[in-house]
């Protein structure tokens, strides 16, 4: 097995998210074009993944590893999350 494991410091956050069936294809478009962003902007966001649900219709899994709990609240608190958040 290669990769790396998650140094003391990092912060490791699971987010379960049901959306309106109505929503859902608009929600994956900003997802798409956010998780992007993220990865070119945010070079302390570690890892930053949406999944779809295995058994729960209209429902998502963020998978998000940051490197300190500045780097969390750096992403927490940009105009583009809170932007991405009026979609939801």
């Amino acid at each position: 097995m290669t990769g790396e494991f998650a140094a003391p410091q990092d912060i490791t956050l699971i987010v379960t998210m049901s959306l309106k069936p109505d929503r859902e294809a608009e929600f994956l478009a900003m997802a798409t074009e956010f998780i992007d962003w993220v990865h070119a902007n945010e070079p302390d966001t570690l890892l930053y993944v949406l999944s779809r649900h295995p058994s729960r219709e209209h429902t998502y899994v963020w998978v998000e590893r940051y490197r300190d709990e500045s780097a969390m609240k750096d992403h927490g608190s940009s105009d583009r999350i809170a932007e991405a958040l009026t979609v939801v």
